[in-house]
């Protein structure tokens, strides 16, 4: 029964106590208008001390101003949490609902940009073997081409430089054609301007007069070709004119025979001829 009632003081000692803290506490809170500015007695030591002259016990109008202020600033923290609380409520049932969407179109993204990269893929390797197969042909195109260009200069070589059967690269041959074109320049240059000048005139009468010759010979096949036509015309058999014949009131002399007329003309027309064919 004694050992109850000591715990039971302890505990109302130790609530005491605290109380006595607290109104301590509330005590610093309140300011003393005859200590003014001076330091807080807790403020040095750390403990309170009710016979320190600086020690003020608050009054209990002053001490309900403090719970009062003490409660709007609870509420109004209060109310600022549940204002926060309910903002951040807002947002994350945003983020709820935005989420989904969000990570719908980054997948999306992901795949497009991943299918881009493939389709990148292929399009390369069947560019390399594009690549591969136009080095490949341009090999043997150039191969084709040389062999071509080298038939070329060995013929022109033979024309120009040399008959006989030789067996130089193309390259020499070719070394040996600019030679042989640069003698010949430096041989055209030491030719006198007067002999030149009287060889290109005579060339120059020479083409104009193979010109008249070829102009002359175009003339005369013309007018065989004329005669000959003119021939077979005179010649041929006439064609036979069908209905009544029509006669004249006067008849004319008949001739002889009209196939000594056409022997005459005949004759005529050979005659016209071999002494053109004599002229040339």
């Amino acid at each position: 029964m004694l050992h109850r009632e000591i715990e039971r003081t302890e505990a109302d000692l130790s609530q005491y106590a605290h109380c006595k803290n607290i109104v301590f506490k509330m005590a610093q809170m309140t300011k003393n208008p005859a200590i003014g500015t001076k330091e807080n007695p807790l403020s040095q030591s750390g403990v309170i001390d009710e016979n320190d002259p600086a020690f003020h016990l608050p009054t209990l109008e002053e001490f309900l101003n403090v719970l009062t202020e003490l409660k709007e600033h609870n509420l109004s923290l209060m109310q600022n949490t549940a204002k926060m609380n309910h903002g951040l409520k807002k947002l994350t049932r945003k983020i709820q609902k935005t989420s989904p969407k969000v990570n719908d179109k980054v997948s999306l993204q992901i795949l497009d940009l991943r299918n881009r990269l493939d389709t990148e893929k292929t399009s390369a390797v069947k560019l390399k073997k594009k690549v591969c197969l136009h080095e490949s042909l341009k090999t043997g195109d150039e191969g084709i081409m040389l062999n071509a260009l080298g038939e070329k200069v060995s013929k022109k070589y033979i024309q120009c430089v040399d008959k006989r059967p030789h067996l130089l690269s193309t390259l020499e041959m070719v070394a040996n054609m600019e030679s042989r074109l640069c003698t010949l320049l430096d041989q055209l240059d030491r030719i006198p301007e007067d002999f030149l000048e009287g060889v290109l005139k005579i060339k120059e009468t020479e083409r104009s007069s193979r010109q008249r010759e070829e102009l002359l010979r175009h003339e005369r096949e013309k007018q065989k070709e004329k005669l000959k036509k003119c021939m077979q015309r005179s010649c041929g058999d006439s064609k036979k004119r069908l209905g009544r014949k029509l006669m004249p009131r006067c008849l004319p002399i008949k001739n002889n025979s009209k196939q000594e007329k056409e022997t005459k003309v005949c004759e005529e027309n050979e005659a016209f001829l071999f002494p053109a064919e004599d002229d040339e």
